[in-house]
């Protein structure tokens, strides 16, 4: 994904400010890549209680 994105060249993907994405974590670094000056609402603790939450929902499922 980083390729596709480094096609626009480095002024156009400076303008970026907001994106719209998955929380996936593994997004984290190509954002902070690709679109250095991109200021996303969903910061790094966002993602970490998003998976939180995934863990502890498995585990009541193994409860039940």
């Amino acid at each position: 994904m980083v390729q596709y994105f480094m096609r626009y060249p480095r002024k156009v993907r400076l303008k970026i400010k907001y994106l719209t994405m998955d929380m996936n974590p593994s997004y984290g670094q190509l954002i902070q890549t690709v679109f250095p000056n991109e200021k996303s609402p969903w910061g790094k603790y966002s993602v970490k209680l998003l998976n939180l939450s995934s863990i502890l929902s498995s585990k009541v499922l193994q409860l039940a």
